[in-house]
């Protein structure tokens, strides 16, 4: 892990859980328009099925305003998301980040919702 990175552990039935939001490596402390925000997500593979991480922006009236997803890579006993998500160049403020772990075949959530603004993160 570098300088900057923010990175959040929790542990939850023993899976271990890391979230990084970064811009060119530095801490995402806020959402900012024009920037790409690099999300990587990894969890405790809790069995070998296909996930799928969505990654989504609402604006400040709750409206969605953009959506990324990717399917997770199952390394050993780790599922390991990792995406480039462009923000737009016009956001309002109190905009907020959503981050939601699916079961790839069922769409059945499968984490927590993981959500990040302004304020910091929170699920």
């Amino acid at each position: 892990m570098t300088d900057g990175d923010l990175t959040l552990y929790t542990i939850w039935a023993d899976n271990i859980e890391h979230i990084s939001l970064t811009y060119n490596g530095e801490t995402a402390k806020s959402i900012r328009p024009g920037k790409i925000l690099n999300v990587e997500v990894r969890f405790t593979a809790l069995d070998k099925q296909s996930q799928i991480m969505f990654v989504a922006l609402y604006s400040n009236e709750d409206r969605l305003l953009k959506t990324l997803s990717t399917d997770g890579v199952v390394n050993a006993n780790t599922i390991i998301f990792d995406m480039d998500f462009e923000i737009p160049t016009i956001v309002e403020n109190g905009s907020y980040i959503r981050i939601f772990v699916w079961d790839a075949q069922t769409y059945a959530p499968l984490r927590n919702v993981i959500t990040f603004s302004d304020a910091g993160f929170y699920w």
